[in-house]
């Protein structure tokens, strides 16, 4: 119930998540075409194999023709067999391979146009995020860091504004956690506003 609260916070989330959608569709079709041109690379090698012995056939029947142990209609039907059909089915499909080609061309592009605008909207649901956590931050605050401030000054008035470095330890701990809490926060904060990927 929380997330479906948080997502309505963010109205950037849908954006991220039809982005992505996209993208994950995009990836799916540019696998079946790629797939798809691996199978046709290997029909059209198994069918040069077969006009190569369609071109063998035609001249054994051309041959026998010629030496009269074959009749005219049984060398048309051969030929047409095996020249004729395997070359139509050659050039059809030497057509399908350019066709492909062109449409993982076109996929690509699609995906690649994607990228960016995915890390837009990342870059935005982090900022509100961030926004989010500054108003909770300033809300559990509240006046406590200017009393603080104010108290300190009035300690010292002569005190120059406050620097990273003289902030105490378990602040700046607080403000710079190692890198693998970094990534554990990190995931856990996307999950919590975005959903898991």
């Amino acid at each position: 119930m929380a997330q479906q609260a948080t997502f309505k916070a963010i109205p950037e989330v849908k954006t991220f998540k039809q982005l992505k959608g996209q993208q994950e569709l995009g990836q799916k079709k540019l696998a079946e075409a790629e797939d798809e041109l691996v199978k046709l690379h290997v029909r059209i090698k198994e069918l040069e194999d077969s006009v190569q012995k369609g071109e063998l056939k035609k001249k054994a029947a051309l041959e026998r023709y010629a030496s009269n142990e074959t009749s005219l209609t049984e060398l048309k039907n051969e030929v047409k067999t095996h020249s004729l059909e395997m070359t139509q089915e050659l050039k059809n499909t030497h057509e399908l391979i350019a066709l492909v080609e062109a449409a993982i061309e076109k996929q690509r592009d699609i995906i690649l146009q994607l990228q960016p605008q995915i890390q837009d909207v990342s870059k935005t649901i982090w900022g509100r995020i961030a926004d989010i956590y500054q108003k909770k931050l300033d809300d559990a605050i509240g006046d406590t860091a200017n009393l603080l401030w104010v108290a300190m000054r009035n300690e010292q008035p002569l005190l120059r504004p406050l620097l990273f470095s003289d902030l105490p330890e378990r602040l700046k701990q607080l403000t710079t956690p190692d890198p693998q809490e970094l990534r554990n926060l990190s995931d856990k904060l996307w999950n919590e506003f975005v959903g898991a990927d």
